[in-house]
Order: C-alpha cells, then structure tokens, then sequence
C-alpha cells in the first residue's frame, strides 16, 4: 500500500479529519517545492559561473582599468556580489557584520584594511583620513556604531564605485580571488 492510499485510509477512518489530509498535503507540497526549488537555484549557480559578466560597474570594461586581464573573473565575481549596484549593502548577524558596495567589502575585515590604507593607493588615502578624523584604525571599529559617524562615513566611502575598485583590485593583488565566496561559483577556487 503506497503512502497515498494509507493516509488515505486513515483520512477516511478518523472520520474526514480534515487537518490530516491537509498536513499531509502541505507537507507534500513543501517537500516538492523545496526540491524543485534546490534545483532550481542549483541551475541558477551553475549557470552563473564562469560567464556570469555583469553590465555597468560590473562590466569588464569598466573593471579593466583595475583589474587588467582578469576583467572578465572580476566581472563575475562584482555582478554576483552586487549585481552592479553600488549602494549594495549586507547585513548579517544583526547588523554586527556589514558589507558595502560593488565588492562587498566586509566590515569585520579590519586587519587587510589597515594595511590597504597604508598602501598610499588614492582611495586608500582619503579613508585614512576617514578613520585619523576618528583616531580609529579601521572602520571595525565602528561596528559597534561608535564613535558615533564612523560607520556611516565607512559605508558612504565604500558605496562610491571608484573607491571599493580601487580597494577589490588591492585585496585582489594580496590575495586573488579567495576572500569572495563567490569566486568558488565563477571556478576561480
């Protein structure tokens, strides 16, 4: 007797308990939504990668000047970070981590940030002068949302496109495409 027919069977012996049958179905329902839902974002992942080339910022000619050759892998990479929306923003564990921007640059990262503002690259500059202004090292600092402002001028810092390229093709030199989960679904890990 297959599954159908015993809660079938029992759907009639509990004397058309409505609820049963339609648990039963719901979790039916679920059970092939989910499926077919996996498999559909298991196409979406695998259709992305390698080719997933975005428009606007994420555009391999507007991420050439950057990231020269690589154009092409940092286009995937910008376009399924951000889908080329430079305002971007994550939230993630109660606002306590953040990314921002194009790239999304992580705001727990402080460690690689206080050595790109010692790279005397021009964006990595301006930031320095950002965090001096709060005599803070990184902007983790502000997580915590003090001192009071440095979060938000961290944020609108990385939301300029030109800026959060700037820092990307940094980290990128340091450490290829490794610090973007990402990066596994365009096969660049």
């Amino acid at each position: 007797m297959s599954g159908y027919e015993v809660n079938r069977r029992h759907y009639k012996e509990s004397g058309g308990g409505c609820w049963t049958m339609s648990f039963v179905v719901a979790m039916g329902v679920l059970a092939f939504g989910w499926a077919v839902g996996m498999t559909m974002w298991d196409n979406q992942r695998i259709s992305a990668a390698p080719n997933a080339e975005a428009s606007g910022w994420c555009a391999p000619a507007a991420l050439k000047p950057y990231f020269g050759s690589e154009a092409g892998n940092a286009s995937c990479i910008c376009g399924l970070e951000s889908k080329g929306n430079e305002g971007a923003e994550n939230l993630r564990n109660l606002g306590v981590e953040q990314s921002w921007g194009l790239f999304q640059k992580n705001g727990m990262d402080g460690e690689s940030e206080v050595n790109y503002v010692n790279s005397g690259l021009p964006a990595a500059n301006r930031l320095r002068k950002i965090l001096r202004k709060y005599d803070v090292s990184s902007c983790e600092d502000g997580l915590d949302g003090t001192p009071a402002g440095l979060l938000d001028e961290c944020r609108r810092f990385y939301f300029v496109p030109e800026n959060n390229l700037e820092w990307a093709s940094w980290l990128w030199r340091q450490d290829g495409w490794s610090p973007w989960g990402t990066a596994e679904l365009c096969r660049l890990k």
